[in-house]
């Protein structure tokens, strides 16, 4: 009898440490496109540890640090180039793991002829501006965004979501570098009165240890500052690499830089749906500085992580969506599944197998094999 209970509980457990070792709850992102079979909903960790949980429905993943085909530092922009017509630097851009969720731009602006302080000159995003490059033969590799100044217009570079979200997480490994007289913005747009920021701005150099968390309007009619709209916190050196986070929730905007919580804002947080945005401008104003001519500054990327809602809002996690965790696998890019159908709660499925197997062991027993 001994033996016999010895031999089900042998082959109970060998059938229970199959399926765990058979289970991956880990999710590669590296396809967006197979994300989908796998999650239907995407929990983010809030960095305020005031604040629970959010929960959106779709996500994306960038990650420009291997992409060794792909590298070519273009010239820059030149005097003859003002119209932002310039093709496409690598056929990376031109794949739907990138078109999908970002698109790159060429509108341009006019100086502001009435207010110089605005706009000392013409703006235009170049297409030119946006490449693939890397630091040595030897080195992972990195987007970059670049912006030039010329003298009659700085050229400059900029990457939108090519549709509108209601409430995300966007999150970027960024360093900056270059000459004073340019801004590395990561943001939420809808207008210029719906606006959350991170920006960091050349000109204030060579500490180069802060970054502006800002939601817009920062003045009011009058032009004065509006003190709760925005606020510095320290970056150790945007120069080196950091990861920048801007969560946009219901009723609140949140900065973290390097898995800290810097910011938490309830002014001015974008109510409408809006675009997620990554650029590289100066334009001579008060707020970029002025580049010298000849003088170009760099945002580079190593990734992109992006987490939202679509444009009608709501997170879509029903009774039998199967939720990932964006927070809880140790790292950007990689997803850890739940619960729902795919995976369920921890024990769960486990407990199925368990029961599967001693049904199984008795069916044997009872047909005197074991």
């Amino acid at each position: 009898m001994t033996w016999r209970l010895c031999c089900i509980l042998t082959f109970v457990l060998s059938i229970c440490f199959s399926a765990v070792a058979a289970h991956s709850d880990t999710i590669d992102t590296s396809d967006n496109s197979d994300i989908a079979k796998h999650c239907t909903c995407f929990k983010v960790n809030a960095s305020d540890s005031n604040l629970s949980p959010a929960y959106f429905t779709n996500y994306a993943f960038l990650d420009f640090r291997h992409l060794d085909d792909s590298v070519r530092e273009p010239d820059e922009v030149n005097d003859s180039q003002s119209g932002g017509h310039e093709k496409i630097t690598s056929n990376f851009f031109d794949q739907g793991k990138f078109t999908t969720n970002w698109d790159i731009q060429h509108w341009s602006q006019p100086q502001s002829r009435g207010d110089p302080a605005t706009s000392k000159w013409k703006v235009v995003n170049s297409a030119q501006n946006v490449y693939i490059d890397r630091d040595a033969p030897d080195t992972t590799t990195h987007l970059t965004i670049r912006t030039n100044r010329l003298s009659s217009f700085q050229s400059c570079g900029e990457l939108n979501t090519p549709f509108d979200m209601q409430y995300a997480s966007l999150r970027a490994r960024t360093r900056v570098s270059g000459s004073a007289g340019a801004v590395a913005g990561i943001f939420f747009y809808q207008d210029d009165h719906s606006e959350s920021d991170i920006e960091i701005l050349t000109q204030e150099q060579p500490n180069r240890s802060r970054y502006h968390a800002s939601n817009q309007p920062t003045v009011d009619s009058g032009g004065n500052q509006i003190p709760e709209s925005s606020d510095t916190h320290a970056v150790g050196d945007w120069a080196k690499w950091n990861d920048y986070r801007l969560d946009w929730v219901r009723g609140k905007s949140i900065w973290a830089i390097n898995g800290k919580h810097s910011d938490t804002k309830t002014y001015g947080v974008p109510k409408g749906p809006a675009q997620a945005n990554l650029n590289m401008w100066g334009n001579g104003g008060v707020w970029s500085g002025e580049m010298k001519v000849g003088k170009e500054a760099k945002m580079d990327l190593g990734w992109v992580e992006l987490v939202y809602n679509g444009s009608r809002g709501g997170s879509g996690c029903g009774s039998k969506a199967v939720i990932c965790d964006v927070d809880g696998s140790g790292g950007a890019g990689k997803l850890k599944v739940l619960e729902g159908a795919a995976s369920r709660p921890a024990g769960s499925g486990i407990v199925k197998v368990l029961a599967t197997a001693v049904a199984g062991a008795g069916r044997l027993v009872a047909a005197g094999l074991l």
